[in-house]
């Protein structure tokens, strides 16, 4: 009696044990089905999601031939309208004697010599003569002067054939002019600049100005190059104490020239 009780205990637990894998085979089953499932429902949005790509880039494409083929319209129409107006001041222009705008130009300050020879061909020919007659040098612009400079003698300049070209980047940031810094970055990085050159440009004229934000912004994505010695140099320049301070709580190194600066 008693080997017969074991022997069907036993085969209970062999019966439980059975029911108990195949529940667990079941479960896991189910559960395994879930997760093709939901792989396959990836799959298939990630399919989507790139054929939606796809079609994104061929329409910016699309959008960005169309901008440029306005954007030469609108500069086309725009250098005729500049012919115009420039035909019409020069009418008015020559009224005057020529003696006179000879006089007038003695007063122009160096930086506005190349506006000043540049707006008509009467005022032109005035310069060139001063020029030749070693009244005036040549034609030279100070960048480093507290002044500012609109974003189309930014975009003018830039199409130079100059070698200061990190300056102009630097000059824009110093004023905080983001669409003439897009402006110069399509012009000049990274066919003419590097990029790193364009953003250690950016950083230092940021400084220069005084412009902390920027700095922090550049410094959360990582790209400024902290410890730079012009940007400390630049920082000093310029004068603004909390950019100061906010460069030497990031441990930079001020060196004799800094401190120069600084002092004025």
């Amino acid at each position: 009696m008693k080997k017969r009780g074991a022997k069907s205990a036993n085969k209970s637990a062999k019966r439980s044990r059975r029911s108990a894998n195949r529940t667990a085979l079941d479960r896991l089953r189910a559960e395994l089905k879930e997760v093709e499932d939901e792989q396959r429902e990836a799959r298939k949005a990630l399919e989507e999601a790139q054929k939606n790509i796809k079609e994104l880039d061929k329409r910016k494409a699309d959008l960005r031939a169309q901008e440029k083929k306005a954007a030469a319209a609108v500069q086309i129409e725009e250098l005729d309208h500049s012919r115009e107006a420039n035909a019409t001041r020069e009418c008015f222009l020559t009224r005057l004697p020529r003696d006179l705008w000879d006089v007038v130009a003695d007063k122009v300050d160096k930086n506005d010599r190349a506006a000043f020879s540049m707006t008509c061909v009467l005022f032109r020919e005035i310069q060139r003569e001063k020029v030749k007659r070693k009244r005036w040098g040549p034609l030279t612009t100070n960048l480093n002067t507290s002044c500012t400079f609109t974003c189309s003698w930014f975009e003018f300049a830039a199409q130079l054939p100059c070698y200061y070209l990190h300056y102009l980047v630097k000059m824009a940031a110093k004023q905080n002019d983001p669409i003439t810094l897009d402006l110069l970055k399509d012009l000049l990085a990274p066919s003419r600049l590097s990029v790193a050159q364009f953003q250690n440009a950016i950083a230092n004229g940021a400084a220069w100005g005084g412009h902390l934000n920027l700095l922090k912004k550049m410094d959360s994505a990582k790209e400024l190059n902290i410890n730079a010695l012009e940007l400390c140099r630049s920082a000093a320049a310029g004068g603004d104490l909390a950019t100061i301070k906010w460069l030497r709580s990031k441990r930079v190194q001020f060196d004799q020239y800094c401190v120069a600066d600084a002092a004025g």
